[in-house]
């Protein structure tokens, strides 16, 4: 397989020649075009560009065993080539993690693309692993979703569909695949699709577009949130049990006028503007605000190892905004670095 330089491949790149401490950050961006998905599948990290339809990966194996990465994808400016990949490096000192703070210090093997793997346009929108090498891509212009092996990089195999796919979860051995009759019409549906016996279970009606789709592995629920309209209809959130592939409860978060935003983790938040609720399963209410401040946030993740979560501050959504740190307790801010334009998703290495 040959590695494709990221100066060919994406717009550019400024490499950090050496680790510089947390107190005088120095920030090396990787470009990136629109954004809209990233997840680590062993030494791999996996991003999904829609704005230029493309799967990248990237080797996260030079990374110490002790470290851990935070990868932050920005969507940037409406579908432009400007949004980008940045990076915390959290440094082990002895046996205290998470103890110093590296700004985009990005392994050797980052500076070239493991492999690239174009979709067409298909309008790849989001993605989960199926098996350790094997890659579930939702697409809207598409009626299938799309299986790649990330081995030989191509795309191996479809799922079938009666319309464009749009979210995917996957827990139990099955993936949930949300869907529309087009792009971004109805009617909506969830499909249930055996990872076992590579076959459509089961489809569940939905009223609104289905844009979000969660695991919840402490309880055996997939979370799947609709969007409203703006004016009548609000965000919805369907709990569906993995083990009947029924929809056993729903919570409405706010009016129609909130665009409610989970977080994505072992636990989940509701992200309201400038408040975030701790969202408790299987009850299914939002709790008391844990956060509520003058920063009104997009989308965020909650990592388990330091109990932190972390949030996608856009600023004006034309200039680079920040991710900012809380303690998933205490709702403290435990600190804030600049990131691209509207940040919204992560993944941890490590």
């Amino acid at each position: 397989m040959n590695k494709i330089h990221l100066s060919v491949l994406l717009i550019g790149l400024v490499v950090l020649a050496s680790c510089k401490p947390s107190t005088d950050p120095q920030f090396a961006p990787i470009p990136m075009s629109g954004g809209n998905d990233i997840l680590v599948s062993g030494t791999r990290a996996v991003i999904l560009a829609n704005g230029s339809n493309t799967i990248y990966t990237v080797d996260l194996s030079q990374i110490p065993s002790g470290d851990r990465d935070l990868l932050m994808l920005s969507e940037g400016n409406f579908g432009k080539t400007n949004s980008t990949l940045n990076s915390v490096l959290f440094e082990k000192i002895g046996r205290i993690i998470d103890t110093n703070l590296e700004d985009d210090i990005l392994p050797d093997s980052l500076h070239d693309i493991q492999s690239s793997i174009p979709l067409g346009l298909n309008a790849p929108n989001k993605m989960a692993l199926i098996a350790p090498d094997t890659l579930l891509v939702t697409r809207r212009n598409a009626t299938s979703a799309a299986l790649i092996d990330l081995n030989s990089s191509e795309i191996v195999d479809s799922i079938p569909l009666s319309g464009a796919s749009i979210a995917v979860a996957v827990l139990n051995h099955k993936a949930y695949i949300t869907t529309g009759a087009t792009e971004y019409g109805g009617p909506f549906h969830v499909v249930v699709f055996d990872l076992v016996s590579r076959k459509i279970t089961k489809t569940i009606p939905l009223p609104e577009s289905p844009e979000q789709a969660l695991a919840d592995t402490a309880s055996g629920y997939v979370i799947i949130g609709t969007s409203g309209d703006g004016s009548t209809t609000s965000s919805e959130l369907y709990f569906l049990n993995t083990t009947s592939d029924v929809i056993v409860d729903s919570l409405t978060p706010g009016t129609p006028s909130d665009d409610p935003e989970l977080t994505t983790g072992s636990k989940h938040f509701i992200i309201m503007g400038t408040k975030i609720f701790p969202l408790t399963v299987p009850s299914h209410q939002m709790a008391a605000p844990l956060i509520d401040g003058p920063t009104a946030y997009y989308k965020g993740m909650y990592d388990a190892t330091s109990n932190a979560l972390y949030l996608g501050n856009p600023g004006d959504y034309t200039n680079p905004g920040t991710v900012d740190a809380y303690d998933a307790f205490s709702g403290k801010l435990l600190w804030s670095r600049p990131a691209g334009i509207i940040p919204g998703h992560f993944a941890f290495y490590h």
